[in-house]
């Protein structure tokens, strides 16, 4: 039975129809408008993104005011994001996803950065220098360290000691 405040105002459009009644049961949600079979593979969705790379990388540089720093970050969300194209639900959704990951990704740098910087910040402090010196001696220090270890280790060091077999 309808009350007064459920009949249609004059001139208002009828409710739209969608295709099942307030007490039914909604329908379930397709994640995705092909079957399985036909779901694109995950080299296909990686070869998607890939086509859209100087999107992503405009996205980035706006985000970081830094096209190297933003070529970085791309390629190891990348790099990263290969094997998860798998587990996508749904593949339409793959480049939304990526731009999430990117949105990730460069918070996660400007946090990063800010905790290098704050400790910096406390080195020059307690040493009695500026920010700016006490840059310059941790990158004189890392230089010498990975002289010191390359001389130690030989051509391992060179690559990272990523594949190390000198054994030290």
């Amino acid at each position: 039975m309808r009350s007064s405040h459920d009949a249609p105002l004059r001139g208002a459009a009828p409710k739209p129809q969608i295709g099942f009644e307030e007490n039914d049961v909604m329908p379930e949600r397709r994640t995705s408008e092909r079957p399985t079979s036909e779901r694109p593979t995950p080299t296909e969705l990686a070869t998607a993104l890939a086509a859209r790379q100087p999107e992503f990388l405009g996205f980035l540089e706006r985000r970081l005011g830094d096209r190297a720093l933003a070529q970085d970050i791309l390629q190891d969300a990348f790099v990263r994001s290969l094997d998860k194209l798998a587990d996508l639900r749904d593949p339409g959704a793959a480049v939304a996803w990526f731009y999430r990951t990117l949105r990730n990704a460069s918070t996660d740098h400007a946090r990063r950065g800010g905790a290098s910087r704050r400790a910096l910040e406390a080195f020059a402090t307690e040493e009695g220098i500026t920010s700016n010196n006490a840059g310059v001696r941790v990158f004189r220090a890392r230089a010498a360290l990975r002289e010191k270890v390359t001389a130690t280790c030989g051509a391992c060091a060179s690559r990272g000691c990523v594949d190390c077999t000198c054994g030290r």
